[in-house]
């Protein structure tokens, strides 16, 4: 109860994006790949979640545990806040576990990795944390929105630099 009431408080704070949906199973994403399918248009999904580590050794068991999960609940709010002031409206974010799950209708992957090193940047210099991003594409990679974000998902365990670039600047 008290994690739910910092959660709802530090995106109030913080300002939740109009854009960001509640789940990865809203209707927008599904149909928003649905109209990509029938069109037959190229379609991105990212799957975006903090790196940071949150120094807990100086508290107590329970209080490291709310600590930890306090911070990280503040910090997806700013990410949020990040992708959302970074990203088209014409992109839909979602909350997914820890992370989000970005859908770029009409955006092809070869159109992003300037993008990915925006966001990874900004993230790093304004909220002072890394970003793993994993990228799938449609029709190349799934069809589905569950086949989407378990290869965006599948891509960002595999590979800490998902674009093929050098992330090192």
């Amino acid at each position: 109860d008290i994690e739910d009431m910092v959660t709802k408080l530090t995106f109030r704070q913080i300002g939740l994006p109009p854009r960001l949906l509640e789940s990865i199973d809203t209707e927008d994403l599904y149909r928003e790949l649905k109209r990509c399918r029938r069109f037959q248009h190229p379609v991105v999904v990212l799957h975006v979640e903090t790196e940071g580590k949150i120094n807990d050794e100086a508290l107590e068991t329970i209080m490291k545990e709310l600590n930890k999960s306090i911070a990280q609940r503040y910090m997806q709010a700013r990410v949020a806040k990040l992708l959302s002031e970074d990203l088209r409206d014409s992109d839909l974010i979602a909350q997914h576990g820890n992370g989000f799950i970005v859908l770029m209708p009409e955006t092809k992957v070869d159109e992003i990795n300037d993008l990915l090193k925006m966001i990874r940047h900004e993230a790093i210099n304004k909220l002072e944390t890394s970003l793993k991003i994993g990228v799938s594409t449609f029709p190349d990679e799934a069809l589905t929105l569950g086949g989407l974000i378990q290869a965006a998902t599948a891509s960002m365990v595999n590979n800490d630099n998902t674009t093929g670039e050098d992330d090192s600047e």
